[in-house]
């Protein structure tokens, strides 16, 4: 891939995403790849949609799931313990 066709496809994923909130944008000339990661909050498919137009191929790739949630450790029983109660029943010696 030359740099021309680099920069034209840059230029097409900068227009189209203008509107978004982009993070990264990568470009791997030994893969032919360009990747860019973001925040889509309009139609996703209007990019995918852009991209096809220029004679390239484009794939939306989900996002990661999120992360498992923690579960709680319990606390390890520590043992018996005796509590003495007080009782006052109102007798007297």
């Amino acid at each position: 891939m030359c740099i021309g066709i680099i920069l034209r496809m840059l230029i097409v994923v900068v227009i189209v995403l203008i509107a978004t909130r982009v993070r990264c944008v990568d470009i791997n000339v030994r893969l032919n790849k360009i990747t860019v990661l973001g925040y889509f909050h309009n139609n996703p498919k209007h990019i995918l949609k852009a991209l096809h137009k220029t004679g390239r191929r484009a794939y939306l790739w989900p996002p990661p799931p999120p992360p498992p949630i923690p579960t709680p450790i319990p606390k390890p029983f520590s043992g018996f313990r005796s509590f003495l109660p007080t009782c006052h029943l109102g007798f007297s010696d």
